[in-house]
This record gives structure tokens, C-alpha cells and sequence, in this order.
């Protein structure tokens, strides 16, 4: 819960609420909501803050494709990852409302997903990275759980 309350005060976001906007577009199209998820939210922080590091918006990574980068956050038995990054917007709505304008960020959004992470880094010269993260995976091994979260 720490690693969330310091991404609220420091990088303008909220991932309860994110989910909130997430879950809402879905059901609109009759889809099940997605779960928030630890290893997700941790897997889209070291993409944000790997962007912020370079000060550049990339899906790519040193760390490999999607699956390689997510790997190492716990997450068990993924078939299918997706990511969607962003530059620029100061907060959830705003870079929500971007990522429905663009059609291939619209399909990770309504995709067949079932766990869901989102984060942002703020870069030296002060510009905010978004990463979401989605999975249609069986579970997270990482961190303690609470009754949002999906363990």
C-alpha cells in the first residue's frame, strides 16, 4: 500500500481510480472488469521509470519484450500481455481520454484481459510517463494483498 500512496503524492495518479475509468469503458461493451494487480502495478513502475530515466515515451526496454519485463514481478501463467504508454498528460482522466482516442490503445483497454496495473514516473525535467499494464493471467505472488487487490 506504501508503493501506492507514494505514486499518488509524487506522480499525480490514483490506480483505484484508473481501474475505476478502465472498468467503466469495459462494461459499456458488456466486458468483465479487470482486477488491479500487484505485479502489474509494479511491472508498469519500472517501465515508467524507465522511460522517465531516458526522458523518452518506448515500449521497448533493455529488459526485453512485454512477457520478459513482466517476469520478474511475479505474475503466473500470462497467455497474453499488452501495454500502452503515454507522455505529457498531469493526470488519470487526461491520459485515459488519449489512450480511448487511439484505436490500438483502445483494443488493450477492451481486450481480453482479465489483471490490470497502472503507474507513472516524473523525469528530471519534470514530464510524467504513463505504463499501463494488462494480463490474462491465473494469479500474483507479489506483495500482500487487500480486498482491491488481486493476490
Amino acid at each position: 500500500m506504501i508503493l501506492i500512496q507514494s505514486i499518488i503524492v509524487n506522480c499525480q495518479t490514483n490506480p483505484l481510480f484508473h481501474l475505476s475509468l478502465v472498468n467503466r469503458e469495459r462494461a459499456k461493451y458488456g466486458l468483465e472488469p479487470l482486477v488491479l494487480c500487484n505485479c502489474l502495478i509494479a511491472s508498469a513502475q519500472a517501465q515508467s521509470d524507465y522511460q522517465s530515466n531516458i526522458e523518452q515515451m518506448t515500449h521497448n526496454s533493455l529488459y526485453g519484450d512485454l512477457f520478459e519485463r513482466i517476469e520478474p514481478f511475479d505474475i503466473v501463467d500470462a497467455v497474453s500481455v499488452a501495454e500502452n504508454v503515454a507522455c505529457g498528460q498531469r493526470d488519470d482522466n487526461k491520459v485515459f481520454k488519449d489512450w480511448m482516442r487511439s484505436y490500438a490503445h483502445r483494443q488493450n483497454i477492451l481486450g481480453d484481459f482479465n489483471r490490470f496495473g497502472v503507474a507513472v514516473s516524473q523525469s528530471e525535467s519534470g514530464d510524467l510517463y504513463w505504463s499501463q499494464h494488462f494480463a490474462n493471467a491465473q494469479h500474483c505472488n507479489r506483495f500482500n494483498s487487500t480486498t482491491s487487490f488481486d493476490n
